[in-house]
């Protein structure tokens, strides 16, 4: 029986969309399926992104424009490399320790996203980060994208700082949305 299953949200769900993080009948709105309380927090934790508050402690919120990026890109280059499985038939696979470590590594950047967000309130400061181009012409939301099933709440967060990024071609000519597919 599928009643009882979410409808997952992906990216492609979330463009055109003005998005907020809650679901206060506002001039945002989420789109279906992404509810007011975010997945992945713990159930004591709270997180609004238009307030800037959340429950969450962390000292790795970062003040610096080019944080939010930072977070997400060094996700990027300390995922664990898959191993080399030619002389079993197979391509290369991640072994069950390292699919632990990266999931890890993603709970812990969308924790790190989820905070950066809830600790900078500022429409500038979220703008002025979520259009910071790194490497390559990407933005935090490129980067985003480029890992493994983002969740949809981090998404809609970096889209919601600056809804234009999910037309910012990088220097290859993909878009976000390019990325998660």
């Amino acid at each position: 029986d599928n009643s009882n299953k979410r409808k997952r949200t992906t990216m492609a769900d979330l463009v055109g969309y003005t998005i907020s993080a809650t679901n206060d009948g506002g001039p945002g709105h989420v789109p279906p399926g992404v509810g007011s309380r975010l997945p992945g927090l713990p159930r004591n934790s709270s997180f609004n992104t238009r307030a800037g508050e959340t429950t969450i402690g962390t000292d790795d919120i970062g003040h610096d424009v080019t944080r939010l990026y930072s977070i997400v890109e060094s996700a990027m280059m300390n995922m664990p490399a898959a191993t080399n499985n030619h002389d079993r038939g197979g391509g290369a696979e991640l072994r069950p320790a390292e699919m632990v470590a990266v999931n890890r590594l993603l709970n812990a950047t969308w924790e790190s996203v989820r905070e950066w967000l809830a600790a900078h309130p500022s429409e500038t400061d979220r703008r002025e980060a979520a259009t910071h181009q790194g490497q390559f012409l990407t933005t935090a939301l490129h980067m985003a994208c480029k890992l493994a099933d983002p969740p949809a709440d981090v998404v809609a967060g970096l889209i919601g700082c600056a809804p234009e990024t999910v037309a910012w071609p990088d220097a290859n000519g993909w878009l976000p949305l390019h990325h998660a597919c």
